[in-house]
């Protein structure tokens, strides 16, 4: 059942109304923090109250799998984090719906103990292009590792095989004047938006997606990856990353541990980016646009003084990273 509500008051309205007459589409639904449970632990059982509740739980799984395909039809933004929910059924129940496929934009999916198997798990459903306008993937707090991130990569961002990426790797050392790698691609997924704070992806997995960065079919425009465990190999492989990107606005690292050394790789990439600008003005101005960082969150890594202001004139604004200390 739904709850009757109406709201007008926000940009980002929520209705679900029905009355005799007519019900109104579904475009957002929240169960953020709500417990979804769905019990198997008494399927084989011959004990009357086990039967009883399995018959309970068969018919709330089933009611949901078909309220999903409904809301399919019309939603645009999902947020189930925090609701625990089995990565098999949110699978089965909602990924494999072919109008969420085709209509879901914003899934929000943080705080549910993914780990890197459920990862990719989930990478399998949602990527390979299977879901054409998904713009916002937030995966934050989900004990996701260095594996997990790279079948993210691969899976979900550049729509290759797993494997690819691993046999490629991704060296921190010496990259800034390889050219940027090309992948063969199957179909990728055009998110915006990627949300990973408060995982375990440490270096290996930020120089998997500094790698994907290089490409050019990414799409990402802002990059959410606090406290994560990067050091400054990391930070070294996400800057290569940038200095090959067109698209990427803002990069969020904070809470980690680049270090002076992480920050001087991004601040080496950036003063070479802007000396490109000023050597070819006329060619490099719509370049420019598409690929320059904007803003860099950089708090809580110890980078020091002189990195921070350096880094500072290399984005060529007081403002455009937070404090490095």
């Amino acid at each position: 059942k739904f709850q009757i509500e109406h709201k007008n008051d926000s940009e980002d309205n929520n209705i679900i109304h029905k009355n005799k007459d007519k019900m109104y589409t579904i475009n957002q639904l929240s169960l953020g923090g709500q417990r979804i449970r769905f019990n198997t632990k008494c399927l084989n059982s011959n004990n009357t109250n086990d039967v009883e509740r399995n018959k309970r739980e068969i018919y709330v799984c089933n009611t949901f799998q078909r309220a999903c395909a409904i809301l399919g039809q019309s939603l645009r933004v999902l947020n189930l984090g925090g609701t625990d929910i089995p990565i098999p059924t949110l699978c089965d129940s909602i990924l494999s719906v072919p109008s969420f496929q085709t209509n879901l934009m914003r899934l929000h999916f943080g705080g549910n103990g993914l780990g890197d198997a459920g990862m990719s798990l989930l990478a399998s459903n949602i990527g390979k292009g299977k879901f054409k306008n998904l713009r916002t993937l937030d995966l934050r707090y989900n004990d996701i590792g260095h594996m997990g991130c790279l079948v993210l990569v691969n899976d979900v961002l550049l729509g290759i095989d797993s494997q690819r990426l691993g046999e490629n790797g991704c060296s921190a050392e010496n990259e800034t004047t390889i050219s940027p790698p090309t992948f063969s691609h199957a179909s990728t997924t055009p998110i915006q938006k990627l949300y990973l704070e408060g995982n375990a992806i440490g270096d290996e997995g930020a120089n998997y997606l500094g790698k994907a960065l290089k490409d050019s079919n990414i799409s990402l425009t802002d990059l959410y990856l606090g406290a994560n465990g990067i050091g400054p190999d990391g930070a070294v492989g996400l800057a290569t990353g940038v200095r090959f990107n067109r698209t990427l606005r803002q990069l969020y690292l904070e809470g980690n541990h680049i270090g002076p050394s992480g920050a001087n790789a991004f601040s080496n990439v950036l003063e070479e980016l802007n000396t490109l600008g000023i050597d070819n003005e006329e060619e490099n101005e719509q370049q420019q646009q598409q690929r320059v960082l904007e803003t860099l969150y950089v708090d809580n890594n110890g980078i020091g003084k002189d990195s921070t202001k350096r880094l500072c004139a290399a984005l060529q604004s007081s403002s455009a990273i937070t404090d490095g200390f």
